[in-house]
């Protein structure tokens, strides 16, 4: 499984990883559980290690990610909103 944190490209990898055949989840960075520690001591292996303890521990929920027709579908109606 890949796990990724929702940013600008989030969707984007998460549809690639599909395509690929990889099982992959986009986690709101909010929703990952957090001790105090690990707020003061930043990094990427303090950021790794909680992450794959809190997905080991089924403490994560993926956020819903649209399906292509659905992302398409709010695109033009964005467009149209600033149209009209």
């Amino acid at each position: 499984m890949r796990f990724m944190k929702l940013d600008t490209v989030a969707f984007g990898r998460h549809e690639i990883c599909l395509h690929r055949g990889i099982d992959a989840i986009v986690v709101n960075p909010a929703d990952i559980p957090t001790m105090h520690k690990e707020r003061s001591t930043k990094t990427d292996s303090v950021d790794s290690r909680k992450l794959a303890r809190s997905l080991e521990n089924k403490e994560l929920r993926g956020i819903y990610i649209p399906d292509r027709q659905a992302e398409e579908y709010r695109l033009l109606n964005r467009y149209r909103s600033q149209l009209v």
